[in-house]
Order: C-alpha cells, then sequence, then structure tokens
C-alpha cells in the first residue's frame, strides 16, 4: 500500500491523515546519521539493533511517541501505528521477533500496492508434508511432443499467415495504389486535352471557323501536344466508327478504319479501338490495359493504360496512355525485398525458436531439480529431526501437525495421539516449576506469545515423571502463524558420570594465571595442550610448594624438569580435549548455525566441569575463547559475502569481552578500526566496514550475546573510525578529560584484537600511552572515579543488602569494577597493554612494581569476587540465559558472609593506595 493510501485509510477511520507519521514507519536505516543511537531506550527490551531494522513491529510504537510527541496525542499516534501496520499485514500486528527469525518479511512499500497473497498449503496439506504423505508428482518431460505444438506450431503458422497476408493483401493494394495514381494522371491530362478542343468547338458554334477548320486545327493541336518525363507521351483521336482522325507516330492509320485493328504484335489479343468505342457508349469514358509498341520503339511492347473521353459533339473520341511497365519493377524490386526481409525474420525467429525451445528445456529441468531439492530438502529435515536426541513439535494455527519419534519414544504416544494431544496436559499438577510452564503454553496455542525457553515436569503415558527443557521458536507457514516446540530431558548425573564418555582420555594440568618471567611460557604451553589439541595421552604434570605454608608452587614435569611457577589455586584437573572439541568445531564450521548450535552446547560443557570442582577463573578463559572463536568463524563467513576488505582492519572487542572476564549473560562491545584512507575513499569504505561489522553483530546476537544498549558496537559508525579517527578521539578524551567523559572512555581502554592486523592496534595503543603519559590531569580525573565507589559495609561491619521479599541482596558486579578500573590505571600508567585485570595485576607483579604485595592481594580480591558472581550465576540459572549479579546474602553460610566482609573492606584499602600515587594524598 502506497503512502498516499495508508494516509486515505488513517484520514477515515481515525480522522487525520498523519503522513509522517505513515512516512516515519516506512523509513530505512541511514547509516550515516545512526539517530537512533543517540537516543537511550526508555523500555524494557528497547534493542537499538532491532530499531535500525524495523519499524514496522509494536515494539516501535513506544518510538512513534517520543518521535511525535506534542504533534499527536498519544490515542491519535497508536491508532495511526496500528492502522498501518495492520493494513500492510492482513490485520495482524506484527512483534520484533518475527522478523528476526527469518520467516516473516518486513514490508516497506511506498511505491507498490500490496498485494495479498493467499494461503499455499492448508492445515491438512502443511500436515501430510511434514508426515511425508504428500502425494508423488510424475517427473516432467524434458521435451514433450505438445511442447512442440504449444511452441514451435503456433509461431510457424503465425509466419506463414504473415506472408500469404502481405502477398494476397499488401502488395497487391500497393500495386492498386500505384496504378490509381497513374489514372488519375491521364484522366487530369485527358481533361487538358479536351480544353483545348471545347476551344474549337465554341469558335465553330460561335462562327468564327467552319467546322472542318475547327476539327483540323484543333486535331493538329493536340497532334503536338507531349508530357511525360521524355516529352514523348501523346494524345489520339478517332471517331466512334472507329475511324483515326489523328495519331501523332502513327500517321498512316490517320483516316483508316479501326475495327479490326490490333497491336502491331496482336499481344494483347484486343480490337483496341473498338474496346475505345464501347468504353465512350457505355459511360462516355474508361480505362483499357493492354500491351504496346515502347514509345518510338516498335520493336519492344511493353504494358500501358490508356484513357478514353467522348467528345459528342463532333463525334470524336481522345485517348492517351502511359506506360505501366515501370510499376511491374516497383512491384517486383519491393517482393524482392520483401522476400529478403522475410528470409532474415525466417532465420531469425529459427534462432530465436532454437532459444525458446533450450531455454524452455533449462527451465523444465531447473523446475524438476529445484522440486527435487525441495524433497530432499524436506526429507533431509525430516531425517534430521527424527535423528535428534531431542523430541519436536511443530504447532501451526493451534495444532500439532508433526511429531518426531524422539518426541513419542519419550512420552510413550503416537504420532496420531501427539496431533490431537494439548501439551499442556502433559504438565504435572503440583510441581511448582509448571505454573508459569502452564500459562507459557497456553500463550503458545493461543498465538500471543514470543519464543521462550523454561523448565518443566512433564508425566508420560505409562506415568513416568520427567524434567525437560521446553523450548518454543516462532515460526510462519503459509501466513500462518506457528512454534517449533523442542524437549530436551534434564538428566541428572553425578560428576564421575558426566565425564565417563571421556575416560579413555587421560588428564592434564591447566594453569589459567601464573607469576614470574618462566611462567609465561609454561602457560602459553598448556594453553596449547588444553585448549586448541587433544591428546588421548596428555602429559601430566606435577606441582610442588615453592615455600612451607605459601600458596605459590613450582611446576615439574614428568622428568622432575623445573618448569615454571604458579598459584594454588590456579591448578584445574581437567579431561583434555573437552572444550577442544567444541573449539575445534567452531573453527571447522561451515555456516552461522553451526556455530551457534555449538556454543549453545558450551553452558552444559561448562556446568558439567564446574561439578568436577574446576575453577571458574578457568572457566571464564574458556568462555572468551569460545566468544573470540565464534567472532574469528562469523568474521570469515561475513568476508565471504561482503567480499574482501579494501584495507586492512581490525575488529575489536571491548569491555568484558576484551578483558576474558565475560559470564553467559554478557552483552556485545565492541569496535572496528581500519586503516587510514584518502577523505574522498573514506564514507565508502566505512560503509564497507559498517556492512560487515552489521553481520558479526547479527550473528553474535543469534549466538546469545545480546546487542548493547549503550550502542558501543561496530555497527554504530560512531565506533567504526578509521586508525587517525580513533587517535583522535582518544586524545579527545585524554586531553579533556572529564568526570563524565570518563564514564565513556572507560570501556575502551579495554582492547583485544578478536580479528585483524595487529599493527593497528599496537600503533593506536603507542598513540593512547604516549598521550596520556603527557596528561597528568586525565589519571587525577580517572582516580577520582574509582574513589567515587564505596564498600557496602555499613558502621558496624555488616554487608549493606536491599530487601527483595526474604532476599537480601548485594550486586557483585558493582564491587568488581573498582578493582577493574584500578588495574586499568596502573596498566595504562606502566604502558602494560593486556587487557585482562588479573593479567595486568600479574604483569605489575612480574614488573616487580613498589606495590607488589599490594596487587597481589588484589589478584585473590578480584578472582573471589569474580567466582563469587560466576558461581552465583550458576546456581540462579541452571540454562545460563538470564543475567543475575544480585548474591543473596541469606544463602551464604555465617563463614562465608564474614570471608565476603572482609574482602569488601580490602577495597578501600587498594582505594587509598590510588589515592596516595595519583592524587597525592588529597581525597
Amino acid at each position: 500500500m502506497k503512502l498516499s493510501q495508508h494516509a486515505d485509510r488513517t484520514e477515515k477511520i481515525v480522522g487525520i491523515r498523519a503522513e509522517d507519521i505513515h512516512t516515519w514507519i516506512d523509513g530505512l536505516f541511514d547509516p550515516e546519521s545512526f539517530d537512533v543511537f543517540v537516543k537511550a531506550g526508555k523500555f524494557d527490551g528497547y534493542n537499538p539493533y532491532d530499531h535500525r531494522k524495523f519499524r514496522h513491529c509494536i515494539e516501535s510504537l513506544q518510538d512513534a511517541y517520543e518521535e511525535f510527541e506534542g504533534k499527536y496525542t498519544r490515542e491519535q499516534i497508536k491508532a495511526v501505528f496500528e492502522c498501518h501496520l495492520k493494513d500492510d499485514y492482513n490485520g495482524y500486528l506484527p512483534t520484533r521477533e518475527d522478523f528476526e527469525n527469518g520467516t516473516f518479511t518486513e514490508k516497506y512499500h511506498e511505491h507498490e500496492d500490496k498485494k495479498e497473497y493467499d494461503s499455499i498449503l492448508s492445515e491438512a496439506e502443511l500436515t501430510e508434508y511434514f508426515q511425508g504423505k504428500e502425494k508423488s508428482r510424475k517427473k516432467e518431460k524434458k521435451l514433450t511432443r505438445g511442447f512442440i505444438y504449444r511452441i514451435v506450431l503456433p509461431t510457424a503458422v503465425a509466419v506463414v499467415l504473415f506472408v500469404i497476408s502481405v502477398f494476397a493483401v499488401v502488395i497487391p493494394v500497393f500495386r492498386s495504389n500505384m496504378m490509381e495514381r497513374k489514372k488519375e494522371m491521364i484522366k487530369e491530362l485527358t481533361a487538358s486535352a479536351i480544353s483545348v478542343i471545347n476551344t474549337y468547338i465554341n469558335a465553330a458554334e460561335n462562327g468564327l471557323l467552319s467546322i472542318e477548320e475547327a476539327q483540323l486545327q484543333a486535331s493538329e493541336q493536340i497532334r503536338n501536344m507531349r508530357y511525360g518525363e521524355e516529352n514523348k507521351d501523346y494524345f489520339w483521336i478517332t471517331d466512334n466508327f472507329p475511324k483515326m482522325i489523328m495519331h501523332p507516330y502513327t500517321t498512316e492509320l490517320e483516316g483508316q478504319d479501326l475495327t479490326n485493328y490490333t497491336d502491331s504484335k496482336n499481344k494483347s489479343g484486343k480490337q483496341l479501338f473498338v474496346e475505345f468505342v464501347n468504353l465512350v457508349k457505355a459511360d462516355n469514358e474508361g480505362y483499357l490495359e493492354y500491351l504496346w509498341q515502347w514509345k518510338d520503339d516498335s520493336s519492344q511492347n511493353v504494358p500501358k493504360l490508356s484513357f478514353v473521353r467522348g467528345i459528342p459533339q463532333w463525334d470524336w473520341i481522345i485517348g492517351t496512355g502511359v506506360y505501366i511497365n515501370d510499376v511491374e519493377e516497383e512491384i517486383n524490386k519491393l517482393t524482392k525485398n520483401l522476400m529478403l526481409v522475410f528470409g532474415f525474420i525466417s532465420v531469425g525467429l529459427i534462432l530465436l525458436l532454437i532459444n525458446v525451445v533450450l531455454q524452455s528445456h533449462r527451465i523444465e529441468n531447473n523446475k524438476l531439480r529445484a522440486e527435487i531439492g525441495l524433497r530432499e530438502a524436506k526429507d533431509r529435515y525430516q531425517a534430521l529431526v527424527e535423528a535428534s536426541n531431542e523430541g519436536y513439535i511443530l504447532e501451526v494455527a493451534g495444532e500439532n501437525i508433526f511429531s518426531n519419534p524422539t518426541l513419542q519414544r519419550m512420552l510413550g504416544y503416537t504420532e496420531a495421539e501427539i496431533h490431537d494431544l494439548n501439551i499442556s496436559e502433559l504438565l504435572t499438577r503440583v510441581a511448582e516449576v509448571n505454573k508459569p510452564a502452564r500459562q507459557q503454553l497456553k500463550e503458545i496455542y493461543s498465538g500471543k506469545t514470543k519464543s521462550a525457553k523454561f523448565e518443566a515436569q512433564i508425566k508420560t503415558k505409562t506415568g513416568t515423571v520427567m524434567d525437560v527443557i521446553i523450548s518454543t521458536s516462532r515460526i510462519f507457514f503459509s501466513q500462518k502463524n506457528g512454534h517449533v516446540i523442542s524437549f530436551r530431558e534434564i538428566v541428572h548425573r553425578d560428576a564421575d558420570e558426566v565425564l565417563k564418555t571421556y575416560n579413555e582420555r587421560s588428564g592434564s594440568w591447566f594453569v589459567s594465571k601464573t607469576v614470574g618471567d618462566i611462567c609465561r611460557p609454561l602457560q602459553q604451553k598448556l594453553e596449547e595442550e588444553y585448549i586448541y589439541t587433544i591428546h588421548e595421552n596428555a602429559p601430566a604434570y606435577e606441582a610442588v610448594p615453592l615455600l612451607e605454608n605459601t600458596d605459590f608452587l613450582i611446576v615439574v614435569n614428568d622428568a622432575k624438569e623445573h618448569i615454571g611457577i604458579l598459584e594454588l589455586k590456579d591448578i584445574v584437573k581437567l579431561s583434555a580435549g573437552l572444550p577442544a572439541e567444541l573449539l575445534r568445531e567452531i573453527t571447522d564450521s561451515k555456516s552461522v548455525g553451526h556455530v551457534i548450535n555449538t556454543l549453545n552446547r558450551l553452558p552444559i560443557l561448562i556446568r558439567e566441569m564446574t561439578s568436577q570442582g574446576s575453577n571458574p577463573t578457568a572457566l571464564k578463559q574458556i568462555i572468551g575463547k569460545m566468544f573470540h572463536g565464534a567472532i574469528t568463524k562469523f568474521m570469515e563467513l561475513s568476508l565471504k559475502t561482503v567480499g574482501d576488505a579494501p584495507v586492512k582492519f581490525a575488529f575489536l572487542s571491548l569491555g568484558s569481552n576484551a578483558r576474558h572476564e565475560m559470564t553467559f549473560f554478557s552483552d556485545q562491545d565492541n569496535a572496528l578500526i581500519f586503516a587510514d584512507v584518502l577523505e574522498d575513499k573514506l564514507q565508502k569504505t566505512r560503509r564497507y566496514f559498517l556492512n560487515l561489522a552489521d553481520g558479526i553483530c547479527s550473528k553474535l546476537n543469534s549466538a546469545g550475546y545480546p546487542f548493547c544498549p549503550g550502542g558501543i558496537m561496530a555497527v554504530n559508525p560512531k565506533w567504526c573510525l578509521s586508525l587517525s579517527e580513533w587517535k583522535a578521539q582518544f586524545s579527545q578524551w585524554i586531553s579533556n578529560a572529564t568526570p563524565e567523559s570518563i564514564l565513556e572512555v572507560n570501556i575502551f581502554l579495554d582492547i583485544f584484537n578478536s580479528y585483524g592486523d595487529e599493527s593497528l592496534i599496537n600503533k593506536l595503543n603507542d598513540h593512547i600511552f604516549d598521550i596520556a603519559s603527557k596528561t597528568p590531569q586525565f589519571y587525577i580525573h580517572f582516580a577520582k572515579n574509582c574513589l567515587d565507589y564505596k564498600a557496602p559495609l555499613n558502621l558496624l561491619g555488616r554487608i549493606k543488602s536491599e530487601s527483595h521479599g526474604k532476599e537480601r541482596t548485594t550486586n557483585i558486579k558493582e564491587h568488581i569494577k573498582p578493582l577493574e578500573i584500578i588495574a586499568r590505571i596502573y596498566a595504562m600508567q606502566n604502558k602494560i597493554a593486556l587487557p585482562g585485570t588479573s593479567e595486568r595485576l600479574r604483569e605489575l607483579v612480574k614488573l616487580n612494581h613498589k606495590n607488589v604485595e599490594v596487587f597481589i592481594e588484589m589478584i585473590y580480591v578480584f578472582d573471589y569476587l569474580w567466582n563469587i558472581r560466576f558461581n552465583n550465576q550458576l546456581a540462579t540459572h541452571s540454562e545460563l540465559k538470564k543475567v543475575h549479579d544480585e548474591l543473596d546474602l541469606n544463602s551464604l553460610s555465617d563463614i562465608e558472609r564474614m570471608n565476603l566482609k572482609n574482602i569488601l573492606s580490602k577495597i578501600s584499602d587498594f582505594q587509598l593506595l590510588l589515592n596516595s600515587d595519583f592524587l597525592g594524598g588529597g581525597i
């Protein structure tokens, strides 16, 4: 529907045209301005990255309110907005999720009318299709006789009819027109000669001349009259007997009886002068075609056309004739040209027909292959679903139209029984977990809910109670709303059983953090063995105390050779190869879907490794490696789509992404840097990288790493800059530092190169360190930013908390932030480019900083708090899909609360050090 039609509709229904609202709804993303990132979200679930793609969803109504506030009332905006969407989507109001699942397409038809589409498949046909019962179709014949008749024969008949029409109609009409022009000419000439004779007739009648004298003078004057190109065409005169009165060339005929006269060679067989007399007696004039000698050449006879008219006063007949051989010559010439043209046309038509036949043949074959491919795709999908370890139901418009064998085995119901089953009937009645599950399923079958994932407890046909994870994904078939509902059983196993499938692989020591120069090669060596390769016989490492009553150990190999120094709590005995297998799968993936599917298995692995006692610090590194492995693969896939980059670039992870301090709930923080280009090529280059970044960020979002609500992403032109632009940006931040700008720059000081040219990052880091060293004021503002944090301890030394019903909570993430800032400040001062908080602190220990003991203590405090945060999220959300940084203090034992209080009190000591080093103890 065109914008004007939208406006007409709302004017009729709502009473206002509101063309500006319709234009805004159909507006598209502007990569140059990116205004959407300037506006902060004012409601839960606001996602600026979706907004830049879609305004055709009910979530964008909030944006419409903000955009047109003051110009229209909220009721008017809502009415116009919903009217526009319903007109475009047949009365349906899409959600943002509808556009994300790939089965629903937004409609922007500013220049085209909306088309109505009928359902392709009915409910019964959909059911039969997914049950594999569709009626088999006969293969299309490659080229049939009927196909020849339909294409070739009609074309040939059309050509023949065209040729016949030309020779039967066009050429005769052409000849007739030429002859008419000849007749008209000689008739007019004869009229001129008669006017001469009439002059003498009048003279005789008036007594000026005798009849004999008048006739003699008139015939002599007519004798001398000539016309034509060579002035050789003439007139003759006979009487009605017929007898020749005058002939300018054949004078011997004068006075002769012409009754039996024919042409000299009797070519025409006509008694010419008798014919002339008959024409005059009938109509006083007429035309006659015959053969006559060519002008004064008696040896050549050609066709001639004569016109005669009677002069009744004197009983004369005057006539003249013209040769018409030129008409025949023109006709022959035209015929020859037409035949030549028809020859070329025939050849062209033959070639065209051959091409049509070949193209039709190819189309038929492609159609056949496409149909076969569709059937194979369906069969493969069905085979994949049937082979899956999860149970699946395809629900469309409230009806179960397909279920796979896994679900049938899991529930004990037949396919027909599941078809008629309401899934909510499977839920046990007493389980508390089923209350939200029952409501969710109810909304699914009423078509009112989005995709979701939740735990439930169901009862099989035999009465067995089963804990499951139910996942629903919204889909559309033939313009019908539906869901794919999957069921995965929750298996409760102990730690030994979890790793039973990997019992053939021996354990290896993994060192996640080390101290001292000698530990760096050890860390690299063990990380490579653990994360990048799979061993059947992984080497074992042994750690012995460095000093009595210390947490630092000496690591030796099987030969008792000294390898390095590490901390006791950082040694994790793990099965070699578990995370390595997932990373290798990501590296070898051929599609985005496979990468996402692999990442979805990571939370399960982390939980299993946690149950084995794995250190969260080590698990944190695994999560980070998987995340950056996914970025690398997504980048490789995206580059194949958009083409090679025009210049060198690097995709930067920022914040917790860069520090490898992510949980499963971390959103995206990234940016992009590219090599400097000429000014006239800058915007074109930026548009390429914005397109590339869009693909990466969208894929990460689909993989479970949500878009950054604050817009700190490479897809935002504000953070997709050249090297010079980044340098200028950091110069502005650092040279003109304010408490407000520090809040913005904080996240950009943690940089990790996830993909691309490392030299660009090194150049940028060198610039940052250089400008910071020349701007001491920057460190003052930076330190003040950290000192704003106050430890949550009251005067009695107890932990402050917030009440949420029975829970008393404190936000662990907020307590970690000052440690991150302290490490960031000292890293900048000492030009340490490592992005991780623990890495920075350990590097300061390695550099034998004057406060080395404080930094070692800070490492312990940071790891303690981070581990509490990670374990708290694991404990509160079994599927690791929701953020939860609020720690319930009531869930801690007295000793754990005491330890946490002591840890939090240490942060104040670290702030005192920061105050002393950068503010001179003035605050």
